[in-house]
């Protein structure tokens, strides 16, 4: 989907596409010089649409593996954090009178709770900015596949 200024013609006169259908556009009076301008502004949203909705995608591809790190670091800190500082006493004094292996355990807990739900959180706005960014290509496609049909009566050679 597009159009391109035909500068070698003799008149104005633009060629546009959709789906592998291509005409020209010799905008002479103010209907077609309307139709010209709103199906550049669909394309233009339709384009605008698609990439937005492919950023929307790739965020929620980085969410979820944040959101899979994020799982397993607090796994991992809780499987460490529960039997050490359970037994700090014990291991104060088998580290050399530190508790480090508690503390480590529980950092990384709270650091994989804190990744997994802000994750989480961003990944759901992700999904409904796709969701929105998906319906707007939706309207703007059906639009300018109406305006490309309006503007083929307005066909030049």
């Amino acid at each position: 989907m597009g159009y391109d200024f035909l500068e070698s013609a003799d008149a104005p006169t633009w060629r546009i596409w959709f789906e592998g259908e291509a005409t020209t556009v010799t905008p002479n009076d103010a209907a077609a010089v309307a139709l010209l301008n709103a199906f550049q502004l669909e394309a233009s949203e339709r384009a605008a649409a698609m990439a937005n909705s492919a950023k929307a995608a790739d965020t929620i591809t980085v969410t979820l593996a944040t959101g899979g790190f994020g799982l397993l670091s607090a796994a991992g800190g809780t499987i460490v954090a529960i039997p050490s500082c359970a037994t700090v006493p014990v291991t104060f004094w088998v580290m050399g009178g530190t508790g480090w292996t508690c503390a480590g355990g529980v950092v990384a807990a709270v650091g994989g709770i804190g990744a997994l739900v802000m994750s989480g959180v961003v990944g759901l706005q992700a999904y409904g900015d796709k969701v929105e960014t998906d319906r707007t290509y939706q309207a703007a496609d059906r639009e300018a596949r109406d305006l490309f049909q309006s503007l083929k009566a307005y066909a030049g050679p």
